[in-house]
């Protein structure tokens, strides 16, 4: 009779579990459509956010724990909010060590309700190594900003219900022309990407020590 007992017992608090469970996920927000306004603070957060990149540490209050990253400009993906801050801080990190002048900026910015997205145009302005080495004129920065290269980029935003984001998605606005026939680490894709060497050999030995 006590085995039957516990038998029992065990069977309501399954039951119990699950409907407590089921009750949750429908009272949560995560799945719904997220409100203009939610979208609107996320649109605030990015403007605020994005011109600090290869500056200082990003804002990351507007994520979900599990928010899932899909950079398709280095064909990586990333789930968790610690492997999404790895992996821009080491974009951050990179572009800082290999540029001597390196920023951000937004190009465009705009919530679509229908959606629930925020869409990011931005643009990333550079002046590489070599171009700093063999032109002295660069270290002066009136001159400097005149004549930076960039690169465009598009970013995508997934909002839900409780005005998180759950899914970022990184590409690049054009198609990329260059030959893939040699495989290249990480790094080596991002600073080709944005210009910065020519020929990789002659920043090989950041390429070993440095990885995302």
């Amino acid at each position: 009779m006590s085995i039957v007992c516990i038998h029992r017992n065990i069977g309501r608090y399954i039951a119990n579990s699950g409907r407590l469970f089921v009750r949750r996920l429908v009272s949560s927000g995560s799945y719904e459509r997220p409100q203009m306004y939610q979208l609107d603070h996320v649109r605030k957060r990015i403007e605020f956010t994005v011109p600090l990149m290869f500056r200082t540490r990003l804002d990351y209050t507007f994520y979900r724990s599990d928010v899932i990253c899909e950079d398709l400009i280095l064909n990586m993906h990333k789930e968790g909010l610690p492997q999404l801050m790895n992996h821009l801080g080491a974009i951050s990190v990179i572009g800082q060590f290999c540029f001597p002048h390196i920023e951000m900026e937004i190009l465009n910015l705009l919530p679509e309700l229908g959606s629930g997205t925020v869409r990011l145009r931005w643009r990333v302005k550079h002046i590489s190594l070599l171009r700093a080495l063999i032109n002295p004129r660069m270290f002066s920065y009136s001159y400097r900003i005149k004549h930076l290269h960039w690169f465009d980029g598009y970013s995508i935003f997934f909002v839900d219900g409780e005005g998180l984001v759950y899914k970022l998605r990184i590409q690049k606005v054009m198609r990329d022309e260059e030959g893939k026939s040699v495989p290249k680490t990480t790094t080596q894709r991002l600073a080709e990407k944005m210009g910065m060497l020519p020929k990789p050999a002659t920043c090989s030995k950041v390429w070993r020590s440095v990885r995302f």
